[in-house]
């Protein structure tokens, strides 16, 4: 009997050591906040001169994102004629914690690109030129009289108008496959280049909706 009595009260000396005002409290483990994860569609790559590119992607786990400094709802990042290297950072931040990833874009030698070939050098009108039907047919031969025009074209989208080598007009251009759009709607075609040669095609001012092909030489230095 006595050994029971002992023993009720040393179980309940354990109980009021675990549970009463000295006893040992809880320990709760810190809140770790996970670190983001970036995913883009690109990584460090390479593309040809004048190309357009978007670098799009994702993030797990973050609070913000900023991309390229900028504060940003996504990665959406569009990259028109690219003339030179480029590198897009994007920050992903958890609270205290964060991730950041860098996409580099290198562009290629002008020189092997259709857009880079366009865009070096000015293009000095040779006087002679055909006349095309809409479907680009042949009709006839015929010449130019008079001032001789130029152009050059700005990888940045300016083009520029001469006339008789002289400065006559610009305007912002945009590109889109050879074809060149500028000013109040005006626009031709790029049908080739190379490093001396340029034909454009571009409407005849006639209601048969006729077809100019032009040629343009590369203006020696």
């Amino acid at each position: 009997m006595g050994r029971i009595i002992m023993m009720v009260v040393f179980l309940s000396s354990l109980i009021s050591c675990s549970t009463g005002s000295g006893g040992l409290e809880p320990i709760t483990p810190p809140i770790v906040n996970k670190t983001p994860t970036i995913l883009t569609n690109f990584t460090d790559t390479t593309v040809v001169f004048g190309d357009t590119v978007k670098i799009t992607g994702t993030v797990k786990d973050y609070t913000s994102l900023l991309v390229n400094n900028e504060k940003a709802d996504a990665i959406n990042v569009p990259l028109a004629t690219l003339t030179k290297e480029t590198v897009t950072t994007i920050n992903a931040i958890n609270k205290d914690v964060s991730a950041t990833k860098t996409v580099t874009v290198h562009v290629g030698d002008w020189t092997t690109s259709f857009f880079g070939l366009c865009t070096h050098g000015i293009w000095v009108e040779d006087p002679n030129f055909r006349v095309l039907s809409s479907s680009g047919q042949f009709i006839r031969n015929g010449t130019w009289i008079g001032s001789v025009s130029s152009f050059e074209l700005k990888p940045f989208g300016l083009i520029i108008d001469y006339v008789d080598g002289k400065f006559f007009s610009s305007f912002d251009f945009t590109w889109d496959k050879g074809r060149v759009r500028y000013g109040n709607g005006s626009n031709f075609l790029i049908k080739s280049v190379n490093k001396d040669k340029l034909i454009i095609l571009s409407e005849a001012n006639d209601t048969e909706k006729n077809l100019i092909e032009e040629t343009y030489n590369k203006q020696t230095p």
